[in-house]
């Protein structure tokens, strides 16, 4: 079951991005984000980032999981 909302999609961007260190300048790209606001979500140095952009990273990033 899929739940929706900013946390369990921050939780899904949380626990996919270390797994996609080496793909985060394709990954923002194709999310419409930066690739240094990626890399500080990934770290944790943007506790609170923005719902739309979350939102939008989860998406790439299943979209991107179902394509392998």
């Amino acid at each position: 079951m899929r739940l929706f909302g900013m946390d369990s999609d921050f939780d899904y961007v949380l626990s996919e991005l270390p797994k996609r260190r080496g793909k985060y300048k394709i990954i923002a790209k194709k999310a419409a984000v930066k690739y240094t606001w990626l890399s500080k979500v990934a770290s944790g140095a943007i506790p609170n980032p923005g719902v739309i952009q979350i939102e939008r990273l989860a998406r790439i990033l299943r979209q991107t999981a179902e394509a392998a």
